[in-house]
């Protein structure tokens, strides 16, 4: 699956990989807003671990992968008690960008946040990669960013297609 990382990023915080160090970087020319809707591949990774007031999740470390090639979707599901791969139609994808769309994950775009000494098991990262071109990526070892219910809505999405 191919994925995008920024790599150019302005320095706004200590660099040093020390134990508690930490590292922002925010790409000032990474775009909040992305016009295309036909992503192409996305991968995400999400914690509930340190969701105390959410009940209704697993608490896991969720891995969701998804690429569209030759007009056909290859995705897989990954969390402590399950794991699968599918294929599907370019629906999926479809789906896939209401999800993007209504909980505006290019908000996050260009945002990188990096704890030195955790275990990489408390935050989040998304990456989306357009067919026009366009990206979001975004990162953070130390905090979800995603919200409970866009978690919500993209394990009920991947689950509908576990047959």
């Amino acid at each position: 699956m191919r994925f995008f990382k920024m790599r150019f990023f302005k320095k706004q915080a200590n660099t040093d990989d020390v134990d508690g160090g930490v590292r922002k970087r925010f790409d000032s020319n990474a775009p909040k807003t992305i016009n295309c809707t036909k992503p192409i591949a996305f991968e995400c990774i999400f914690s509930t671990l340190t969701l105390i007031d959410e009940d209704e999740l697993e608490r896991s470390v969720f891995t969701l992968k998804a690429e569209i090639t030759n007009g056909i979707v290859k995705a897989s599901y990954k969390s402590r008690n399950e794991g699968f791969a599918f294929t599907a139609l370019p629906s999926f994808m479809e789906e896939l960008q209401t999800v993007i769309a209504d909980y505006d994950f290019a908000q996050f775009n260009g945002i990188t946040y990096h704890v030195s000494g955790l275990p990489d098991m408390f935050g989040s990262s998304v990456s989306v990669s357009y067919e026009s071109g366009e990206h979001i990526y975004s990162a953070n070892n130390q905090d979800c960013f995603i919200p409970v219910e866009a978690m919500k809505k993209l394990m009920e999405l991947y689950k509908k297609y576990n047959v």
